[in-house]
């Protein structure tokens, strides 16, 4: 709780729930009190006065006090000690660039040396990663995208007769190349006879997926891998949408199990361009995911 915002939250609820239940402010004082206070602050110093203040509102002082201590200690205390989880399919992948793999074990060499836990873990399902986002993303895409048709949603073409080339004109001049193969798969993969054996088993695949996934973080408190295999290529350097698709074998884990991951640029390759690592963690473990983060950017 000490290294939660909310703490903060609910010390600050209690203060207004103390301020709430103060009949005596210094804004509905009775007359007759009222008068007394001004005899203090004319006749006397403002000593007294200071002394009644304290005396109706040092509970909300105190509170506020630390409230502030509590918040401000969560934030600047040390990274409490934490198992981490390394899946070595990750590091060990053919395609990784031989200097992102040495700053993420140098990462993980430094976290061993602060008494972090450190496990190296089995995936063995990384090569079904790409195949199974793919063919949920895109059933979702075609799915979501039907209602782009210049009758309910978005652009309608100005070359259409009917409803029949409204439809094929919208959409022929409202999406791009790379939407319409998504579309196309979607629709393929969705279709009677292919239902099955594309989108029913891909479902089947990222159960397995999850669970392991879920396996994995039941000992640890995040998972640390690199978020890309190599660092950025040149605009148009890959033309075939499959290798384009392959990029993304690190990042989409993430997406398919539904856990919160975040990537944090701390690496910078020889070719001058900016490589990093992504940390996961279980549900609803931001917090802790922030606070790893954070220990990371400040000490690499």
């Amino acid at each position: 709780i000490i290294h939660s915002p909310f703490t903060f939250i609910a010390f600050f609820i209690y203060f207004i729930s103390v301020v709430a239940e103060t009949n005596r402010t210094p804004f509905d004082i009775p007359e007759a009190e009222s008068e007394l206070v001004a005899g203090w602050m004319t006749e006397y110093s403002g000593f007294k006065w200071a002394i009644f203040f304290l005396s109706e509102y040092a509970n909300m002082l105190i509170v506020s006090i630390v409230a502030a201590i509590v918040f401000l200690g969560g934030w600047l205390s040390p990274l409490a000690i934490l198992n981490i989880g390394i899946p070595e399919d990750y590091l060990n992948y053919k395609t990784l660039d031989a200097e992102i793999k040495e700053k993420t074990l140098s990462i993980i060499d430094d976290l061993k040396s602060k008494g972090h836990q450190i496990e190296f873990l089995k995936f063995p399902y990384l090569e079904f990663i790409v195949p199974t986002y793919y063919v949920l993303s895109t059933a979702e895409a075609s799915s979501n995208l039907s209602r782009y048709d210049g009758a309910h949603f978005g652009l309608r073409s100005n070359d259409a007769s009917d409803i029949n080339s409204t439809y094929e004109n919208t959409r022929s001049e409202g999406f791009g190349i790379e939407v319409k193969r998504r579309i196309m798969l979607g629709n393929f993969v969705l279709s009677s006879g292919y239902y099955d054996a594309y989108f029913t088993k891909a479902q089947k695949v990222r159960r397995l997926i999850a669970q392991k996934t879920f396996q994995m973080l039941e000992k640890n408190d995040a998972l640390l891998f690199p978020t890309t295999p190599t660092t950025a290529f040149n605009i148009g350097e890959i033309e075939d949408p499959i290798a384009m698709y392959l990029q993304d074998i690190f990042t989409v884990h993430a997406n398919i199990v539904g856990l919160p991951a975040i990537s944090l640029p701390i690496g910078k390759h020889s070719n001058s361009l900016p490589f990093g690592i992504q940390l996961m963690s279980g549900k609803f473990k931001e917090n802790q995911l922030f606070e790893l983060s954070k220990f990371l950017m400040q000490n690499h």
